[in-house]
């Protein structure tokens, strides 16, 4: 069980998580009032007052991503996160940033690009014949989307800018590396460097709707780059 407070700022509502209940009001902002300067620290970087709630236990609403301070929990909504200041100070915050994990989609296809019963062969990719290889990596459990550029298998992968939220929405048959991009959230957000990018080899699979996968290796094919699928 836990007890739970909410404090509206601009760019979203901020949770606060403490690990046990409290049996009225006045219990509970004790509670809350043993964290005074950290949310003090969290008024400073994001330049605006705090005014902590209690809130059901359940929240509602878009998804949140979790830090942690001791035994406190903090729910940022990431429009709050990424209109916050630069935060030159925010790694220094007694916050434990999470680290984020994205599959990296480098094709698309809104129809089976293949015979459901095809054999070996090459599923030429469309975006490896463009100037620039875009590919787009998704954290599913935090809705969010970030676009980088990919010259194939052992090239670096790198990030045009930080996660947005609902920018696109998954194609229905998709090449999907087995590679992921795990980055910490300040390195995300450019508030610490970031460590050297990538260079995911080229072991990936065709996904379909209904999740099931065939595995195969990218390689050269034609000029630019497709999937190439054993039987």
């Amino acid at each position: 069980m836990s007890l739970c407070f909410e404090a509206a700022a601009e760019g979203g509502t901020l949770r606060l998580a403490l690990p046990c209940g409290a049996g009225d009001a006045v219990a509970a902002a004790l509670a809350l009032a043993e964290h005074e300067a950290l949310i003090v620290a969290l008024e400073g970087w994001l330049q605006q007052p705090l005014d902590p709630r209690p809130a059901p236990a359940a929240g509602a609403g878009e998804p949140l991503l979790w830090a942690r301070s001791g035994v406190l929990r903090l729910g940022f909504p990431w429009a709050l996160l990424a209109a916050a200041p630069p935060a030159l100070a925010a790694p220094m915050l007694p916050v434990e940033w999470p680290e984020l994990s994205f599959e990296i989609d480098v094709a698309g296809f809104d129809t089976a690009p293949r015979p459901a019963d095809a054999g070996a062969g090459v599923l030429l990719l469309p975006p490896a014949f463009e100037p620039a290889w875009r590919v787009l990596l998704h954290a599913g459990t935090l809705a969010l989307v970030a676009e980088a550029e990919w010259r194939g298998p052992g090239e670096e992968l790198a990030l045009f800018g930080p996660p947005q939220t609902g920018l696109a929405q998954r194609a229905a048959w998709r090449v999907q590396l087995d590679a992921r991009l795990q980055r910490s959230l300040p390195e995300l957000l450019g508030w610490v460097a970031p460590a050297a990018p990538p260079r995911p080899d080229g072991a990936a699979r065709l996904v379909g709707p209904d999740g099931a996968a065939r595995a195969g290796n990218i390689a050269p094919a034609l000029g630019g780059a497709g999937l190439w699928m054993a039987a």
